[in-house]
């Protein structure tokens, strides 16, 4: 061979770092011309052994014999395109992240390219991703050498290390016609599998044995080496980035359902460090200690614990315990029984804190379990779409978050204790919910209905005495409805409670402390009663201090046609039929009728009507017969008139008497709420009643 220059010794020394060249170099102006010479013996004599040649490294005479013997002819001329365009879009998206990769390594190495014709980035499979420099023709081939024979990814593929070529060591003539230096280095994964190839094209000079352009394409073989290093580290990172990501996810998602969980159990439960600090509260634990979670959080418990408490010494020894405790909130002093499940690493014997759960004396459980004390309706389940009402329910879910009582304006089945449910669940979801209507209950009656007796306070009092409706709503609500027809003499009492948050029992000695949140409700104008004095000024201003109106369904546009078809799917529903239509007549009607009984009147009418209707359909004349006959909307027109269907109606006083108990049946017996829906007097229709022999 050929002396080259003084530098060959450095030329060796830079190729040891790369196996399959280091056999070339130094590379002799006579090596090149005998590789040249072999190549056109070869395509002249495709039997000539490639094993034969000096000119050809073993590895790329092995790989020539192979291409040979796959039957890949070196004269033919490549495929343009081995993939469909969606075939290579579909690809592109899939790397879309390792693309990115590629772009802003290309950009890093942008001022060390001078050289370069043109930087590639290739799946395993030899399938360009990206390409900087000049265009390539073959961006959606696939470089293998079933394809195209002999080539530097098919040999970087199979060794897994950087490889250089000249261009008539490709072994198909059409690759090794470029005139150019391909360079290619693997990107490989932990289990050392290929992710991708870094792949510089350099044109090829007159002279390609000049000692200066070996060194350049030794230079630009350690460049794409380096490239593909930094891509690899790059994929690792992101590899560690989206780890910690999802754990990070991971975390904050058993964060928040661990939250979750803990916002919905019925019982306080507080956790605090081994100093007492208090970390977390759930929303039951916030009620009981009446504060606000970011307030709460960073006290420390021993402010509401008295000096001879023992729950910081149990917590300091690691010790679970169930104990009764005073806990101090303010003016209040209220009992818990505690239980303490330490947070304690015994193999580290490390002290974490504990998670104390809050027990009041009073079972709420039982007592919810045995009255029935329960809410069920949340403000999700309040159906409407009017801005009066859409207002009233922003005030509730204003309101049911402050400790204040709340005054329900409304008329007679407008809604209030859906209400009253609804704050109840947004704001005490685990206490009890006790609910007394003021006017149903006798008025000899209703203070022990309220406040509770001893045992033989009066003639017929139970033995052991009763509680209260008051102290059963300890820690929960009291829902007092129609307030406004509570007597006098009660509301002095009621007033008193509300203010010291103490009730006595009927005949009792002593004083039990209450911890209720009161809603009251009421379809009379409490305020003209005080004018009137019928009704105490200072518990109107005591329960007036947040009130809410909550329109009559007349006053709430179209949520009347909303409701109506909300009912007939749920009743429908309930007795397993196939939800009914509304016909167009029947629909205008139940919109032109005032509905003095609200939405209770309009849920019976609907029910009435379904069990009336005899298809799928319900027609005006399956209506109750008070909507029918309402004076207000009685004109019928001519489309009206079809959906009669020819009938006959009925006489006026079998009419009239169906009218009647339809009435009482919806005002539950009630006969002034009954006259207020007929729109005539008490008087006239106890006149009927007795009139017809009407049962009520």
């Amino acid at each position: 061979m050929e002396k080259v220059s003084e530098h060959s010794n450095n030329i060796s020394v830079s190729v040891a770092r790369f196996p399959m060249v280091e056999k070339r170099y130094p590379l002799t102006r006579k090596w090149w011309e005998g590789l040249l010479q072999f190549r056109k013996r070869f395509l002249e004599d495709g039997m000539y052994d490639p094993n034969s040649s000096p000119y050809l490294a073993p590895d790329i005479a092995a790989s020539w014999v192979r291409s040979r013997n796959a039957g890949v002819n070196p004269l033919r001329k490549a495929p343009e395109r081995v993939l469909t365009s969606e075939e290579y879009a579909k690809i592109l998206k899939q790397e879309s992240q390792l693309i990115d990769i590629g772009r802003a390594v290309f950009n890093e190495f942008q001022g060390l390219t001078s050289f370069f014709a043109s930087m590639s980035l290739a799946n395993p499979n030899g399938l360009t991703l990206l390409n900087e420099g000049e265009p390539l023709k073959r961006e959606w081939l696939i470089w293998d050498e079933a394809t195209l024979g002999t080539s530097t990814i098919s040999l970087c593929k199979r060794f897994k290390q950087p490889v250089q070529m000249l261009s008539p060591e490709h072994y198909s003539e059409d690759l090794a016609s470029l005139n150019i230096v391909v360079s290619v280095a693997p990107v490989l994964d932990e289990k050392g599998e290929i992710v991708c190839f870094l792949i510089v094209r350099q044109p090829t000079i007159d002279k390609p044995w000049d000692i200066h352009f070996q060194m350049v394409c030794l230079h630009i073989l350690e460049c794409v080496t380096a490239m593909a290093s930094r891509v690899e580290h790059q994929l690792r990172l992101n590899k560690i980035n989206n780890r910690l990501e999802n754990t990070e996810n991971l975390l904050t998602t058993a964060r928040i359902l661990f939250e979750a969980t803990l916002a919905n159990i019925n019982k306080g439960i507080i956790t605090i460090d081994n100093a007492g600090t208090i970390v977390n509260a759930n929303k039951e634990g916030c009620r009981i200690f009446n504060q606000r979670s970011e307030v709460l959080q960073h006290r420390n418990i021993s402010e509401f614990l008295s000096n001879q408490s023992r729950i910081m010494d149990l917590v300091g020894r690691g010790e679970d315990a169930r104990l009764e405790e005073i806990f101090n909130f303010g003016n209040n002093e209220l009992p818990y029984v505690v239980n303490i499940q330490p947070a304690f690493d015994r193999a580290n014997n490390r002290n974490y804190g504990a998670v104390l759960i809050f027990n009041s004396k009073k079972n709420n459980t039982v007592v919810n379990s045995g009255l029935g004390a329960s809410a069920r309706y949340n403000f999700e389940d309040l159906i409407g779409e009017s801005q009066e009402f859409r207002n009233a329910i922003a005030r509730g879910h204003r309101f049911a978050n402050s400790l204040e009582n709340i005054l329900l304006y409304g008329e007679s089945g407008t809604g209030k204790e859906l209400f009253a449910h609804s704050i109840h669940n947004n704001h005490r979801p685990s206490g009890p919910f006790i609910a007394v209507n003021c006017a149903a209950v006798p008025r000899n009656l209703i203070e022990s209905e309220l406040f509770g007796y001893e045992g033989g306070s009066f003639t017929g009092a139970e033995r052991n005495g009763r509680p209260g409706k008051i102290e059963l709503a300890n820690g929960g609500t009291l829902f007092l409805d129609e307030i406004g027809d509570m007597p006098l003499e009660v509301q002095a009492v009621l007033l008193r409670v509300l203010e010291d948050k103490q009730v006595m029992r009927i005949g009792g000695q002593r004083y039990n402390k209450v911890d209720f949140r009161l809603v009251a409700a009421t379809n009379k104008n409490l305020h003209k009663l005080v004018e009137e004095n019928l009704f105490r000024e200072d518990l109107y201003y005591r329960l007036s201090v947040l009130s809410i109106d909550i329109p009559p369904l007349r006053k709430r546009g179209n949520d009347t046609e909303i409701l109506s078809k909300y009912l007939v799917k749920n009743y429908c529903t309930k007795l397993g039929r196939e939800v009914m239509q509304i016909s167009p007549a029947a629909l205008r009607k139940i919109n032109e009728f005032e509905w003095p009984g609200n939405v209770r009147q309009l849920e019976n009418a609907i029910i009435y009507a379904v069990n009336i209707a005899a298809g799928g359909v319900i027609e005006l004349t399956d209506l109750p017969d008070y909507i029918l006959l309402d004076s207000s909307a009685v004109q019928f027109d001519a489309a009206a008139s079809l959906d009669i269907k020819g009938k006959i109606l009925p006489p006026f006083k079998e009419t009239e008497k169906r009218l009647i108990e339809t009435a009482i049946l919806n005002a539950k017996y009630d006969v002034a709420v009954a006259s207020r829906m007929l729109n005539v007097s008490k008087s006239s229709v106890y006149r009927k009643i007795k009139e017809y022999n009407i049962e009520y």
